[in-house]
């Protein structure tokens, strides 16, 4: 389904269309383009990629409708906002018609993906997308979009884009974000830099391990041990604080498709033969996520989880030359320690001028406010 999108307001005589792929078997057909659009878009590459997608609505599309929003410029493809839709009882109160962006917990990043590099360029094709949304498909009451990277995508932007199109629209935070940038000197640097009390119980913690045992570490990203890095994280798990992995088919899939793009690295830090503490972290473009991280709650005094991610940061910094650490969603104070700058994954939703979205709209934009601030008022 093609349509040309022709915006009167608009200063550049450009043709825009837009194309609309609803069905599995269309979206598998995206794959060449989808991923050369990933690959100039320049960041979260593996959780943005065509193959992120199809595992999960593998596991999680369930009743909700596909609905992947393309537009090109001069035929082009310039972005492509992975969205389904729905039908939610939204906010416990009323069934809505819904759109929002591909992903759940398991999604580090949500976000539209850019086939520009250029700022302005993105903001226009950004502006074009709610024109579609707002003039040629109106089948919706609200659509909400959440965990935004900021650095992709500046609060000011999206809200204008949305006030331009003449839609009403809610601004939210979701979690933060701590993170480092411009890595560009080595690991022994990188530790010279954290705060001292930090340098110092890393030392004295490493001193009191290898008291029990010989101490080792493994950091690992060949495909053939696979099954054995997976096994060892499970070990572990099973050890820690931490409850049983929620959809673990899916995580496994997502894993064995990281790992065969070169992007997974899992760590290990070993009594003897036993490991007491994993990691799994992605690396691309000269990124590292940090994804899971868990250890042996017996040994919870040596902090073998600390000393692991130094010694994974270490070689990412010294052995793949990554210049970026991003902690992803938290904000759990110790990582300030680690990379001691916070941004914001933020998210908006947007009100149709339907009766439903101008119920929610009076609601959450007016009502809301009003008893936040009685509230505030009486504390």
């Amino acid at each position: 389904m093609t349509r040309e999108l022709h915006v009167k307001e608009h200063t550049i005589a450009s043709a825009y269309s837009v194309s609309v792929t609803e069905t599995i078997e269309s979206f598998l057909s995206l794959k060449e383009m989808w991923d050369h659009v990933v690959r100039i878009h320049g960041t979260h590459e593996p959780f943005l990629c065509h193959d992120w997608f199809r595992i999960w609505l593998k596991y999680f599309l369930l009743d909700a409708k596909l609905f992947i929003v393309t537009l090109y410029r001069d035929s082009v493809p310039v972005l492509i906002a992975p969205f389904i839709r729905k039908n939610e009882r939204y906010k416990r109160l009323a069934t809505v018609r819904k759109i929002e962006l591909i992903g759940n917990v398991h999604s580090p990043v949500k976000t539209v993906i850019f086939g520009e590099s250029d700022s302005s360029a993105r903001a226009e094709s950004l502006q074009y997308l709610f024109i579609y949304l707002t003039k040629e498909f109106c089948d919706w009451d609200i659509i909400e979009l959440d965990s935004i990277p900021e650095e992709l995508i500046s609060p000011d932007i999206l809200v204008g884009s949305v006030t331009n199109a003449g839609r009403s629209i809610r601004k939210f935070n979701c979690f933060s974000d701590w993170y480092l940038n411009g890595i560009d000197y080595s690991a022994d640097e990188y530790f010279a830099r954290l705060p001292k009390k930090i340098r110092d119980e890393l030392k004295r913690r490493e001193k009191r391990i290898s008291e029990i045992g010989a101490v080792s570490v493994e950091i690992g990203g060949d495909p053939e041990h696979f099954d054995r890095y997976m096994d060892q994280y499970d070990q572990v798990r099973v050890r820690s604080w931490k409850k049983p992995e929620l959809d673990k088919a899916f995580l496994r899939e997502a894993r064995e498709m990281s790992i065969r793009n070169g992007w997974l690295r899992s760590g290990f830090l070993y009594i003897g033969d036993v490991p007491i503490a994993a990691q799994i972290r992605y690396v691309s473009n000269d990124t590292a996520y940090f994804m899971e991280a868990l250890h042996d709650k017996q040994y919870d005094r040596y902090g073998p989880g600390n000393l692991l991610r130094l010694k994974v940061i270490e070689h990412l910094i010294d052995n793949e030359q990554t210049s970026n650490i991003d902690q992803m969603r938290g904000d759990e104070s110790y990582k300030e320690y680690w990379t001691p700058f916070k941004r914001e994954r933020y998210g908006v939703t947007v009100f149709n001028r339907t009766a439903m979205g101008c119920i929610f709209s009076f609601l959450l934009r007016k009502l809301l406010p009003i008893f936040r601030n009685s509230a505030n008022t009486q504390e």
